[in-house]
């Protein structure tokens, strides 16, 4: 995989969650803190473990190992606001931007030690973001479903759609 590809993987999850932020703003407080459907946690706690994981993958991705704990910003789950979840979100985008930026391709496919929090394992680079892009989605989904049952659909968040909006976006 190449560091442009995985460059448009990240730029997508980064579109998608913020579709899903921008339909929530039209959540109350009490809407915002429930489940995202039967057996899942709540809208905002799931928002914030999307985030959460991706901040930890891409942490390890850059050799730091991921202890219990979360990033600062993401601590205090319950009073955690649409906007600062926003802001986490562009932070992180532009953290993965910087990762990436020096970063040539073969490096990707050079097997590394991931110290994570079930143990330690070996991993490709690549494969790293790819799962933190794939375990986005699921959460999303079921976010998705929930803001669209209370009224505030995200609308399509389909990898086609990013695209296509790509395409309709001049250059520059």
């Amino acid at each position: 995989m190449r560091r442009d590809e995985l460059q448009l993987f990240l730029d997508y999850d980064a579109w998608a969650t913020g579709r899903l932020l921008t339909a929530a703003t039209g959540l109350s407080a009490e809407q915002f803190a429930l489940p995202a459907g039967p057996g899942h946690a709540p809208i905002r706690a799931t928002l914030v473990h999307v985030l959460d994981a991706l901040w930890s993958w891409r942490v390890r991705w850059q050799g730091q190992a991921v202890g219990a704990e979360s990033p600062p910003e993401l601590a205090e789950e319950d009073s955690i606001t649409v906007d600062a979840l926003r802001s986490f979100l562009e932070t992180e985008r532009d953290a993965m931007h910087a990762a990436l930026g020096g970063v040539q391709d073969d490096d990707l496919g050079r097997a590394m030690q991931v110290l994570s929090r079930t143990g330690p394992r070996t991993m490709l680079p690549w494969q790293m973001l790819v799962h933190a892009v794939n375990h986005s989605t699921q959460h999303r989904g079921e976010v998705a479903e929930a803001l669209t049952l209370l009224g505030h659909s995200p609308g399509e968040i389909d990898f086609s759609i990013f695209l296509r909006g790509l395409a309709a976006t001049p250059p520059g």
